[in-house]
């Protein structure tokens, strides 16, 4: 059965530079042209996504956060969301201002910071996105004017003891979902609100069938999606575990790993429609 859709996590895409390469470029209009479905699947907010990705002519649908948002950006419209309650948002990011951390979270396709966040992520972190992050003086002050739900909450720290204390805090939160990533910051989502579920649903909008999706990950956090397509594919780069849930080893993306893989599968289109 020939592939209608390709969900390829955003950071698979991009180069050292943080640039789609000349031949990702190329692999992802042929797709398109061929009449396959490009979907980029990210942990970003829907404005934290480069322009060069968010803006392409030949990309309608974006997954952001995680899973927590499916969008139609051609349309303007949200097609699915699963997203943290704001009161127990603000119970939670209470409790974590205990500890000694720094917050930031997703909401309204936007990324906030706290103001003092910005330069300790510059100093200490790699964040992919900061610079598109908005910032404002206090985060749990915010959640509860605004009253609306989130995302996803991050939250960053400096040592494994402090990482420790988080996972345990949230824990008590069974509605919530942490993943560790870089071991620098934990991703805090609705347990719900997976990539492999947005995933589903938006597919079973298009009436695609999971046989007919190649799923391209690396981390925890493509695990569910890589589980749900037919034709799973992970990065060279990937994790052990994850690797074991792939039909297909690709190349890393500093080696245009998803430029391979999209061209692996086009030959395989054409035979399909011919």
């Amino acid at each position: 059965m020939s592939i209608r859709l390709i969900a390829v996590d955003l950071d698979g895409v991009l180069n050292k530079s943080k640039k789609i390469t000349q031949r990702t470029f190329n692999a992802v209009s042929e797709a398109v042209r061929k009449g396959i479905i490009v979907v980029p699947v990210s942990g970003r907010s829907l404005y934290g996504l480069p322009g060069e990705v968010k803006d392409y002519p030949g990309i309608r649908y974006i997954i952001s956060s995680n899973g927590a948002k499916v969008y139609d950006i051609r349309d303007g419209r949200i097609l699915f969301q699963d997203l943290i309650p704001y009161k127990e948002a603000a119970v939670l990011i209470q409790e974590l201002n205990a500890l000694p951390v720094k917050i930031c979270i997703q909401e309204s396709g936007n990324s906030y910071n706290q103001s003092h966040l910005l330069s300790f992520q510059r100093r200490f972190l790699y964040s992919k996105d900061y610079s598109r992050k908005k910032a404002i003086p206090c985060i749990d002050r915010y959640v509860k004017h605004r009253q609306l739900d989130l995302e996803k909450i991050q939250v960053f720290y400096t040592n494994k003891k402090t990482e420790s204390a988080v996972l345990d805090l949230i824990s008590s939160h069974p509605g919530l979902n942490a993943v560790p990533s870089a071991d620098r910051y934990v991703e805090i989502s609705r347990a719900t609100a997976t990539k492999g579920v947005a995933l589903s649903c938006l597919c079973s909008w298009l009436g695609i069938m999971p046989e007919e999706v190649m799923a391209v990950g690396d981390n925890e956090t493509d695990r569910s999606m890589l589980q749900f397509a037919g034709h799973a594919v992970a990065m060279s780069n990937a994790l052990p575990d994850i690797k074991e849930l792939a039909i297909e080893v690709a190349p890393c993306c500093l080696e245009e790993g998803v430029a391979a893989a999209i061209e692996k599968v086009l030959p395989e289109y054409d035979a399909g429609e011919a």
